[in-house]
């Protein structure tokens, strides 16, 4: 290990690139060795082709690495094997796709000499534009200029028809010269990366046309994103097909039937990443700036989680803020004086604490990360009693202070016999250049604006949306506007939404429709009557249409907001592919404009589809990323965080989440946060083999559902009751289940399927569902209903079906009647009818 660098040092830095790594000398993640024996096993398989295999990892985790060590293998084999790569995330649609595709399949196949033999002897068999492509100029120039025209023509049926034709006449002419070899091997990478157009029109191709004989298909996949987009086509394209809906698996079920061989990439060890960190910082020369200390592997590892591209990314990102600093010395006419481990430093804590960084920035505020930085380390090196600083934004403490101890703990703390990494900072004025390394603000400029040590590179990522152009001048909403809102939204809190719908249906035929904006604001309200209706279906509908106005005009803000709200009524129908496709967007566009104010919520939206799918480290992610840019729920986070440890099966961790959440919904008085928080610990509970405890939450969970009036968490709550060894609900129970269902139709399934299992009271509860069935234009949410609106709902309710189930909604409306306070006489003498027919039931 060298001595720690100079203040003043310079460094020929080079910026690293995104090229896989393919060659044998260089291949510190251990994947030759892998790709050797796959190369083999591929040749030896050749008579079972057409195979397809898919090498499945995250983004970022070397499916690419592994692909092009692949080809190189195959390439330089004895016989070489043809390969092709096809990128094809470079194309936007279907018939893009399928033209790029025959077109590069033209250019490999006449670049080698066995597959240029063939296509002379098969001249005369082939025709059509592909055909001119593959035998003009054959011994000579390759026809670039044709292949360019050609390439401009609109793809056409025709075009696919002579595709298809030529290889069948070419591919089994060419696998007898192979002398059964693979006549093509086809890679195809980032597809991942593709929208789902382009990315269905790859997995429609590998189907139709290249699903022949002799042809092998490698496709790196990042399993869940690719089988969400094509999810998403498919979905799309079925809407408005009752019988043809999609379940959350049908992308996934979709890939399995197309790849035969599924190829996970070796799962690499903490030492061999700690290898490719020090091979990063050898190849960057940032190794010779940081001391060539071996310590630094780790915290980048651990910063950067473990992924290739991100660790690449931090050092290119460590280049590009040291040169800033620099040009701005140049350009005041001074020497820089900047300590390269304390800008390492403070880029990570920038990856792992941002909005905490960039609020020291941005405030001015150096001296409140002075203040953590030493009580971290009184902490670390175990001073008793540290003083917890006063934080004007305790906020950030919750996600903030494990990451942000961690890095002081490991960059700032000698370690042993060895000197800390970095240097801690001994004021506010010592860590300023390192919150700024660019221009130097004036100090009336604003300070936001000012280059800032923790933002990344300005590129989305591969797998992410271009943020395109930024958010255009958009006319704020007229009075006119305002009024109808406020109009709508007061009819509807008084249970007036037949009212509030015969309003919006007059004032839609005075809407504008070459104001594209003013239509997206009124789709908008019109989504919001739809919702309150529980009208699902016209509520997505109305939502999609304001989202199409308001991405066509630009206006970014409240297309991000309307998103959020789309996300919302996806997650209330349990949509959670779709919900967490629109928490995406949300996130994307707002982060490309720097709407911070939507971030939290957007994060936690994802966060909660997230864990419903499943994808218990994307949910972790967002939970992170919604504490992170500021979200001040923390009874709402705890409690998240209590269903993911519950999902991962960390059920003691679970259980003390769950716990202190239950706590802080108690303090809030909120009913509804207690029986989710009563839930987790019944679930907790119940997995630990605690049957009497989980007994007891159980019961408690049920009460303050009904407290509450949350339908979905009412039917959890009920379900769980309904389910546990040896139970059964009873009729009042039963039927707080049933009324439940008419607000959250979605759950109609779930509850359907409990009924059946109590034939006695099947009969006197489906006339119930199909009654609600019928009476949507008059629902309301259960939650938002003034006292006693429900009651008279199900009161005409109970009058139109038989007598029993008429006795049991009943008293679930007296139940409402009697928990009311402010009555009308109407619900006065609705309530005091009920009681007097109530106690003459037997």
């Amino acid at each position: 290990m060298q001595a720690p660098s100079n203040d003043n040092a310079h460094f020929g830095f080079a910026v690293l690139g995104d090229n896989p790594a393919i060659h044998a000398d260089n291949d510190p993640l251990g994947f030759d060795l892998f790709v050797d024996d796959l190369a083999v096993r591929l040749i030896a398989s050749r008579h079972n082709a057409p195979l397809t295999i898919g090498v499945f990892a995250p983004w970022g985790q070397g499916k690419s690495t592994i692909m092009r060590k692949l080809q190189r293998r195959l390439e330089h084999g004895d016989p070489p094997v043809p390969t092709v790569w096809f990128n094809p995330w470079k194309y936007r649609s279907r018939e893009e796709v399928w033209k790029g595709l025959a077109l590069e399949l033209v250019r490999q196949i006449k670049k080698h000499p066995s597959l240029r033999a063939e296509l002379k002897r098969k001249r005369g068999a082939l025709q059509g534009w592909l055909a001119k492509l593959l035998w003009r100029n054959i011994g000579g120039k390759w026809g670039e200029e044709l292949i360019a025209a050609i390439g401009k023509e609109p793809w056409s049926p025709s075009m696919l028809h002579d595709f298809e034709q030529t290889l069948d006449t070419l591919f089994p002419a060419l696998e007898d010269s192979r002398g059964g070899n693979p006549t093509l091997v086809l890679f195809i990478d980032d597809l991942d990366r593709c929208t789902p157009e382009p990315a269905a029109a790859v997995l429609e191709a590998l189907k139709m046309v290249l699903n022949r004989q002799g042809v092998i298909t490698v496709m790196g996949i990042a399993e869940t994103e690719l089988s969400r987009a094509i999810h998403a086509l498919y979905s799309r394209e079925l809407k408005g097909s009752e019988d043809q809906k999609l379940d959350g698996d049908w992308g996934r079920n979709y890939l399995r039937k197309i790849i035969q061989v599924p190829l996970h990439v070796p799962e690499v060890s903490r030492d061999q990443f700690d290898d490719y960190v020090a091979g990063c910082l050898r190849q960057s020369a940032i190794d010779e700036a940081l001391g060539q200390d071996p310590r630094w592997h780790e915290a980048i590892r651990r910063t950067c989680g473990q992924n290739l591209r991100e660790i690449k990314r931090f050092l290119n990102q460590f280049i590009t803020e040291w040169d800033k600093a620099a040009a701005n010395a140049r350009m005041l006419g001074s020497t820089l004086h900047l300590n390269p481990e304390r800008v390492a430093f403070m880029l990570l804590l920038g990856r792992s604490s941002r909005e905490f960084v960039r609020h020291c920035a941005r405030a001015s505020d150096p001296d409140l990360l002075i203040r953590y930085q030493d009580w971290f380390i009184d902490r670390v090196s175990g001073v008793q009693d540290a003083p917890e600083p006063e934080d004007p934004m305790p906020e950030f403490r919750q996600e903030g202070d494990l990451s942000m101890q961690e890095l002081v703990s490991l960059c700032l703390l000698p370690d042993n016999d060895q000197p800390a990494l970095a240097r801690p900072f001994g004021s506010g004025r010592d860590l300023s250049p390192y919150l700024r390394f660019g221009r130097v603000a004036k100090p009336e400029e604003d300070l936001s604006e000012a280059s800032e040590p923790i933002s990344d590179s300005e590129a989305p990522e591969p797998d992410a949306m271009p943020p395109g152009e930024r958010e255009s001048v958009v006319r704020p909403a007229s009075e006119e506007e305002k009024q109808r809102v406020e109009q709508i939204r007061g009819l509807l809190s008084e249970g007036r939404a037949d009212i509030a719908l015969e309003d919006l249906q007059r004032i839609e035929t005075q809407i504008d429709r070459n104001d594209a904006v003013g239509a997206a604001r009124f789709a908008s309200l019109r989504a919001e009557v739809d919702e309150y209706l529980l009208e699902f279906e016209s509520a997505t509908s109305h939502r999609e249409a304001a989202i199409a106005g308001f991405q066509d005009k630009k206006s970014l803000r409240e297309l991000v907001n309307e998103t959020l709200k789309l996300t919302d009524l996806l997650l209330r129908v349990r949509n959670w592919s779709g919900a967490l496709d629109q928490a995406r967007k949300a996130i994307e566009i707002a982060d490309a404009n720097n709407f911070t104010d939507e971030m939290p919520q957007a994060h936690l939206k994802l966060a909660k589809a997230a864990i419903e799918l499943g994808e218990l480290g994307m949910a972790q992610v967002h939970l992170s990323g919604y504490f992170k840019m500021g979200g001040r729920d923390h009874a709402l986070l705890l409690e998240l965080r209590g269903w993911l440890a519950l999902a991962r099966a960390d059920l003691v961790d679970a259980l003390n989440i769950f716990m202190e959440t239950q706590g802080r919904w108690d303090k809030y008085s909120d009913p509804i946060g207690l029986a989710r928080s009563l839930r987790g610990i019944t679930l907790a509970y119940s997995s630990l083999g605690n049957t009497s405890k989980a007994a007891e939450s159980r019961l408690q969970a049920s009460q303050m559902a009904l407290a509450g009036g949350d339908p979905d968490i009412i039917i959890d709550t009920h379900l769980d009751l309904a389910l546990q060894e040896n139970a059964a609900l009873d009729a009042d129970q039963l039927a707080v289940l049933i009324a439940a269902t008419a607000y959250a139709p979605a759950r109609r399934g779930e509850v359907a399927q409990l009924i059946g299992d109590h034939k006695q009271l099947e009969s006197l509860l489906i006339p119930a569902i199909e009654m609600a069935d019928g009476h949507n234009s008059q629902l309301m949410s259960m939650h938002r209903y003034p006292d006693g609106l429900r009651a008279i709902w199900y009161d005409r309710l109970a009058d139109e079906v038989n007598m029993d189930a008429a006795t049991l909604l009943r008293r679930i409306a007296l139940n409402d009647l009697w928990s009311s306070k402010n009555l009308t006489s109407e619900q006065e003498k609705l309530r005091e009818r009920l009681e007097r027919a109530n106690s003459a039931l037997p």
